[in-house]
């Protein structure tokens, strides 16, 4: 993450853009404990007693809610009717819509199960209690005068929130295609599905969290030899990238993404049993899915629709941590909530031996434990501290061994998810890989001057099975990927940044499908005491090399924010940083 130089810049071939990125024109975490309701207080209308719920709910063929663990998918964690439906309505799917951060002066929506009724009814539910709120009816969008919605069309359906614009997305076997405000219940048909017969009944976007930028739409088709494509773009209804699942299900009966590590889970019917599989989003050949655990979904309920429950950070709102530019004030963090990069807290790194200086930060995706580099006051020796981003106490000095400053003096730090190493690159080229439990560290060849003045690793959850080192190019003004990130010789251009920055920039990544790229930029000019503004980065708009630049010189669009000023980290007397870290 961190990033320097007197024209770096840092915002992409990819477009900063507050408005939606790729899919946004129209998801194993750890089980979460089971946690029951309090029942109704004396005096207020009696509610159901409570039940506990696993990792993953299902909306089954009774009408009632039940759950299990992905661990254990045969085995009911809870179930409960569901009460508070309109007379005569059937719920037809549920997901969990995403915590939404909004770039209006609104307050955001919070993470909650939502349900659509077979008769146009939009229910909020309790999980705990099946308790079901009816908030909106589906009726045509007053913008829509080609196909206005009449009524839902088909026998099962496919029911996703996009989490960059909001909108709940419902595709149907029929091939209805469906966005919906499920605030207000304006509906848009959008383009049928093509190719035209084909039977979707169950879909689901990636990028489950509050305040993604980029998310896909992937979709379950039962026509013909059973496949997984995507839907792209999916106001258009085309599916594309066809994978065969390697299964021959009748019934595609829920299907969901996990928004941490973009693993796809799907209640499938093989035969006469309903079973959980995992989906694999990145196959490019059969089998795209795999049976978690043979035997029926929770004990053998019929399953009409399913929704993963969001883990704890994905419901949060997105925070950040900074290290201050050491130029301004030494060894010194703040926090700050990504919407809101004006608003912020600081403490000091207190533990250091004296004379350290911490140059990088960035957490490691297997553990969520903030790991900084820190060089001595001759810069000739290099050292690894584990920090409390809250209190800032700073604990298990590690010297890096094999470390040589070769006069940089400013470094990008960021972790690898698929290998586990701390990747540092100092400015004049650098390149270390260094395993944070013992401080060893390999040298790898090193990159250009200035050609590695940020980076950040795609893919950044445990265990990630992939990954790809982004850089920026301060030299060439390009954002490049590293084919082999211990050969910093070899680098692939993606494409122009677009705009000039100026000295110390940073950058981080969040998301199974990277859905959240953010960067601390400040523009070429400015003062080394200005404070860094937070922009958004997004990967998957990005142009090829040599068009126009996606972002216009002195652009001020923000992520999160309105204005220019209230991007601002810190607001106008804000410190400059050295580097960001996304709080996991």
């Amino acid at each position: 993450m961190l990033k320097q130089t007197s024209k770096f810049i840092a915002a992409s071939a990819v477009f900063l853009a507050l408005a939606a990125c790729s899919g946004g024109s129209d998801d194993p975490a750890p089980a979460p404990a089971p946690v029951p309701v309090q029942p109704g207080q004396p005096g207020q209308p009696s509610q159901p007693s409570a039940v506990l719920v696993g990792d993953t709910i299902i909306l089954t063929a009774s009408g009632k809610l039940s759950s299990f663990n992905r661990t254990a998918p045969q085995t009911a964690v809870g179930s409960i009717a569901i009460t508070g439906l309109t007379a005569g309505e059937t719920l037809v799917g549920i997901d969990y819509r995403p915590a939404t951060v909004n770039a209006a002066p609104v307050a955001p929506a919070t993470s909650a199960l939502y349900g659509v009724g077979g008769k146009g009814g939009i229910y909020t539910i309790v999980p705990t209690t099946g308790v079901a709120t009816r908030v909106a009816t589906l009726k045509a969008d007053a913008t829509d005068t080609t196909a206005p919605f009449t009524t839902l069309a088909g026998a099962s359906f496919g029911v996703g929130f996009n989490p960059v614009v909001d909108r709940l997305r419902v595709v149907s076997n029929t091939g209805q295609n469906l966005r919906i405000n499920v605030a207000t219940g304006d509906t848009i048909t959008d383009t049928a599905i093509t190719p035209a017969g084909a039977a979707v009944s169950a879909s689901a976007y990636t990028n489950q969290f509050g305040g993604a930028s980029s998310t896909e739409l992937y979709a379950i088709n039962l026509t013909g030899t059973a496949s997984l494509q995507s839907q792209t773009p999916a106001n258009v209804g085309t599916l594309v990238d066809t994978v065969a699942l390697g299964v021959s299900p009748t019934a595609a009966n829920g299907f969901d993404i996990d928004g941490t590590n973009n693993i796809g889970y799907a209640a499938l019917t093989v035969g006469t049993t309903t079973s959980l599989y995992r989906i694999n989003l990145s196959a490019t050949a059969a089998p795209a899915a795999t049976v978690v655990a043979g035997g029926a979904i929770a004990g053998g309920e019929g399953v009409v629709g399913m929704a993963l429950v969001p883990a704890a950070s994905e419901t949060a709102t997105v925070r950040m941590v900074g290290l201050v530019d050491d130029r301004s004030t030494a060894n010194r963090l703040i926090t700050f909530a990504a919407a809101t990069p004006n608003a912020t807290t600081n403490v000091a790194i207190t533990g250091l031996t004296v004379g350290d200086t911490v140059k990088g930060i960035d957490f490691r995706p297997a553990d969520g434990v903030l790991w900084a580099f820190a060089v001595d006051a001759a810069n000739t020796g290099a050292f690894l501290y584990s920090i409390n981003p809250d209190t800032g106490a700073a604990a298990g000095r590690r010297a890096v061994t094999g470390y040589t400053s070769e006069g940089s003096t400013s470094f990008a730090v960021d972790f690898n998810p698929a290998a586990g190493a701390l990747r540092v690159i100092g400015f004049t080229g650098q390149n270390l890989a260094i395993n944070v439990d013992t401080g060893a560290a390999t040298q790898g060849i090193a990159f250009g001057l200035g050609r590695a003045t940020a980076a950040a690793y795609s893919n950044s959850f445990a265990a990630a099975p992939s990954t790809t080192l982004y850089t920026v190019d301060q030299l060439a003004d390009n954002l490049n990927t590293v084919p082999t990130p211990g050969d910093g010789s070899t680098i692939t251009p993606v494409g122009p940044l677009g705009i000039n920055v100026g000295e110390v920039q940073s950058m981080d990544i969040k998301g199974g499908d990277n859905g959240l790229v953010l960067a601390a930029l400040r523009l070429s000019g400015a003062a080394i005491t200005a404070p860094h503004s937070l922009y958004r980065i997004a990967l998957k708009a990005i142009p090829a090399t040599g068009t126009t630049p996606a972002i216009p010189a002195g652009s001020a669009i923000r992520y999160g924010a309105q204005t220019a000023a209230q991007a601002e980290i810190g607001g106008a007397a804000g410190q400059p940083l050295i580097d960001i870290a996304i709080r996991r």
